[in-house]
C-alpha cells in the first residue's frame, strides 16, 4: 500500500489488484502488467501525459474518491506541483508492490538508482543553468548598454 497527499491536502491510498488493473485496461487501454517491460518507455510516456496519468490513478482510488464525494475532475484539480511528483512515486511503489518478488526487487532497485543519479545530477544541472543564465544576461546587458551611435560608428 502506498500513499500520497494531493495539493488539496487529501490523502490517497494506492493499491492494485487484478480488478483495478482490468478496469485501467478497459477504460484507458493501458496494461499495467507490461508497462515496465520496455525499459520504462511506456511508464515515462504515461508520467509525461498528466491528464491520462491522473485518470489512471483516479481509477485506482475511485472507490475512495466516490466515498468522499469526489468525482474524476475534482480529483484531478488536486494534482499540481509536488502532488504530481508524490502521485508518481506512490504509483510506482504501488506497481512494484503488486509485482512478483523478483520483478518488485528490480523495480525498487531501479527507483533507488534513479533517485541517486538525480540527486547527483542536480548540483551539476544547477551550475550549468546558472552559468548559462549569467552568459545570456551578460550578452543582454552588453547589448542594452551599447548606444545606437556605437553601431553606426563603423559606417
Amino acid at each position: 500500500m502506498s500513499k500520497f497527499t494531493d495539493a488539496k491536502s487529501r490523502e490517497w491510498i494506492l493499491t492494485l489488484d487484478p480488478c483495478i488493473i482490468d478496469d485501467v485496461h478497459k477504460e484507458l487501454s493501458i496494461s499495467l502488467y507490461t508497462i515496465t517491460d520496455d525499459k520504462g518507455v511506456a511508464l515515462t510516456e504515461l508520467y509525461g501525459n498528466v491528464p491520462v496519468f491522473c485518470n489512471l490513478v483516479y481509477i485506482i482510488v475511485r472507490e475512495q474518491a466516490q466515498a468522499a464525494g469526489i468525482d474524476e475532475r475534482g480529483f484531478m484539480r488536486g494534482m499540481a506541483g509536488d502532488a504530481l511528483e508524490a502521485m508518481g512515486e506512490a504509483f510506482y511503489q504501488c506497481l512494484a508492490e503488486f509485482a512478483p518478488k523478483k520483478k518488485r526487487e528490480l523495480m525498487m532497485l531501479g527507483m533507488k538508482q534513479m533517485n541517486e543519479h538525480q540527486a547527483a545530477l542536480m548540483p551539476l544541472a544547477q551550475k550549468k543553468l546558472t552559468t548559462e543564465l549569467q552568459r545570456k544576461f551578460g550578452e543582454l546587458s552588453a547589448s542594452l548598454e551599447s548606444t545606437p551611435e556605437d553601431s553606426d560608428s563603423g559606417s
